[in-house]
């Protein structure tokens, strides 16, 4: 007669993470034999109520329930020995505390400040515990109600109303007691900016801008223009006798208008692709070798001047700027244009004068918005053929190159205003010109030209066109 076995116990009870994927590693519960208790702990999130266990038992033995997967109450198993006596053990499944403690959002709605006309969203840096928040100048901040969110099972110290006129600490005590403390410094819009200014002042001792500090309307200080909520939104540092700009101009979100022009800037911080709705940026003639990879970052730009500089290059990331309206990059070191330079289709003036370049890139014939289009004074000895496809250039410099002839297609820019083709190497002129019935200024001067066509010379008594020719040219 073969003896049934006795053994019921269950040996091991775990979740795995193969059968649960909220899991990263075994979860191995603690088994009680006395009391035929077993107690597993898992991660804090854990979902309890879809869970596959893995269950070893006595050899012989069977179990049941053998589905059950929903823990989030006790549950109860059956152990059933060989020779069916059984065993009947209690199974709990318990969250682990959560230790995360931080604030997740910490903002300042209107309906719980009446005195706010907008609500404000605060910066949380993560890594300092710092929450910043910058408020309009009339603003009682002694008085004020945040909306805060936190970890899951976390709380808060101090709760509801606070004076923000200084700083103001926050613990937040995690499930598990540990504790992380933020601090909250808010500021009115005067004082952050006035931040700003002071950076530029103490970086450049000296300067002749001449600003008093002390006020509090800053729109009273020389070159700048506030909103009425007094944030600025035009800066005029031209002349300003300026040589470094502090990484802080970034702080000027309202900017629509910076212009430091005519100082001996070396360099433009990266900060400057903060200021994400600027229209119009002349930094021109200055001492800059480079430019901030931000700069072409800055979409909103129309305006654009870059010219006085020592530029060696502009980068195919220039394409991005598509609202483009001016870009002059004129009295560089420039020996080319980049391609991208067609996608910048709303471009009304191109001057790219007094560099070194070699050719005009075809894509530049896909501007065609173009009225303005300057390149003297560089080593050019043609142009794309489309380019005279472009009806709408009003201005057109090709003076001090190394053009010898002109296309018939140049009658073709019916709305020029004025021609500068002077000191080239011109010995004769098409006379497709005599079509440029809207000339006001031709310069045909420092070429090898000793006689013009007859159509083109009639453009002064017939058009009131000024020709401007050395002395000996005749009309044939």
């Amino acid at each position: 007669m073969i003896m049934k076995g006795t053994e019921k116990q269950i040996l091991e009870f775990k979740f795995s993470p193969e059968d649960n994927p909220e899991l990263t590693t075994d979860v191995i519960g603690t088994i009680d034999e006395t009391s035929k208790q077993i107690e597993v702990i898992v991660p804090s999130g854990t979902d309890t109520s879809d869970m596959l266990p893995t269950i070893t038992i006595s050899m012989g033995a069977a179990i049941a329930p053998e589905d059950n997967k929903n823990f989030t109450d006790p549950f109860m198993y059956e152990v059933t020995a060989e020779d069916e006596t059984t065993a009947t053990y209690e199974v709990t499944v318990l969250i682990a505390p959560s230790s995360e403690n931080k604030i997740s959002y910490f903002n300042f709605i209107t309906a719980d400040n009446p005195t706010l006309t907008a609500s404000i969203v605060c910066t949380i840096d993560e890594d300092l515990k710092l929450i910043t928040a910058t408020f309009p100048n009339d603003t009682d901040l002694s008085a004020m109600t945040p909306s805060i969110g936190l970890s899951p099972g976390a709380t808060i110290d101090p709760n509801g109303v606070q004076d923000f006129t200084e700083i103001v600490t926050y613990t937040v005590t995690a499930e598990d007691g540990s504790v992380s403390t933020y601090e909250v410094k808010l500021t009115d819009i005067v004082s952050k900016q006035k931040t700003v200014l002071e950076a530029i002042l103490e970086n450049n001792p000296g300067n002749t801008l001449g600003w008093d500090l002390n006020t509090t309307d800053l729109s009273t200080l020389d070159g700048l223009y506030t909103l009425e909520t007094g944030e600025i939104y035009w800066i005029d540092l031209s002349g300003k006798d300026i040589k470094v700009i502090p990484s802080d101009i970034g702080e000027f979100k309202n900017l629509i208008y910076l212009k430091l022009s005519n100082n001996n800037i070396v360099f433009i911080p990266e900060e400057i692709g903060s200021l994400t709705i600027l229209s119009s940026f002349y930094v021109d003639n200055n001492m800059l070798d480079a430019l901030p990879a931000a700069i072409w970052t800055l979409t909103s730009l129309r305006n654009l001047g870059i010219n006085g500089n020592n530029l060696a290059s502009i980068p195919n990331e220039i394409g991005a700027l598509s609202n483009l309206r001016q870009l002059d990059a004129s009295n560089n070191n420039l020996q080319s244009i980049p391609s991208e330079i067609g996608n910048l289709a709303q471009l009304t003036y191109f001057n790219f004068s007094f560099n070194t370049i070699t050719a005009i890139p075809d894509e530049a014939t896909q501007l065609t918005n173009l009225q303005y289009f300057y390149v003297a004074d560089n080593q050019l000895a043609n142009l794309p053929a489309s380019i005279w496809d472009l009806g709408s250039i009003e201005y057109f410099s090709i003076g001090s190159n190394n053009f010898s002839t002109l296309p018939i297609e140049i009658g073709q820019l019916s709305t020029l205003v004025e021609l500068n083709i002077s000191n080239n190497n011109l010995t004769a002129l098409p006379s497709s010109m005599g079509e440029l019935i809207n000339l006001n200024d031709l310069d045909l001067r420092s070429n090898s030209i000793t006689s013009i066509p007859q159509v083109v010379c009639d453009l002064e008594p017939n058009h009131g066109a000024v020709i401007y020719k050395d002395e000996g040219v005749t009309c044939d």
